[in-house]
C-alpha cells in the first residue's frame, strides 16, 4: 500500500570562485548542506560520513508525507558524491556535486536521483506524484540558489 516516485535533478551553476575556494565548502557537508538546503529539519551524523536527513513534512489531500533518508558521503578531488547508506530505507538519494575549473571561476554541476516512497494507496499516485515532484524541484532549486548566493 505504497508507491515510489523517481525524481531526477540536474543543474549547472556558474560560481565566481575558483575550485580551490569551493571544494572545502562542499567537503564540509556537515555544515554546508544544512546551511543551504531549505526545509531540512534534521541533518544528523550517524558516523563520520553517514548522515540522516529529515525534511519538513509535506501534506497532500489531508495526508502527511515525511521525507527522510540516510546517506553516505564520499569526498572526491573534484567534488562530492552521495549514496544511500542503506538500501533498506524507503527513500534513496544518489548524487554528485562536480566542480569544473573555468578561468578564474568554476562551474558546479548538481546531479541527484531521489527515489521517494509514498506510504499511500497507489490509486493516489496520479494526484500526489506531480505535487511531490513540484515540491522536490522547488527544494532543490532553492538549494542551488542558496549555493549561488553563498559564493556571490
Amino acid at each position: 500500500m505504497a508507491f515510489r516516485i523517481p525524481f531526477k535533478y540536474r543543474k549547472t551553476l556558474s560560481l565566481p570562485k575558483s575550485t580551490d575556494e569551493v571544494l572545502p565548502f562542499l567537503h564540509d557537508f556537515s555544515h554546508s548542506i544544512p546551511a543551504c538546503f531549505p526545509g531540512l529539519e534534521r541533518f544528523e551524523a550517524q558516523t563520520t560520513h553517514e548522515f540522516f536527513w529529515e525534511f519538513t513534512p509535506l501534506t497532500y489531500a489531508g495526508k502527511t508525507v515525511v521525507i527522510h533518508f540516510s546517506t553516505s558521503f564520499s569526498p572526491r578531488p573534484n567534488g562530492l558524491q552521495v549514496a544511500p547508506a542503506s538500501k533498506e530505507r524507503e527513500t534513496l538519494l544518489n548524487g554528485a556535486w562536480v566542480l569544473t575549473p573555468a578561468s578564474s571561476d568554476c562551474t558546479l554541476t548538481l546531479s541527484f536521483d531521489l527515489e521517494l516512497n509514498i506510504p499511500l494507496p497507489s490509486l493516489m499516485r496520479s494526484m500526489i506524484a506531480p505535487l511531490a515532484e513540484k515540491e522536490l524541484k522547488t527544494l532543490f532549486d532553492q538549494y542551488a540558489e542558496n549555493i549561488t548566493t553563498h559564493f556571490a
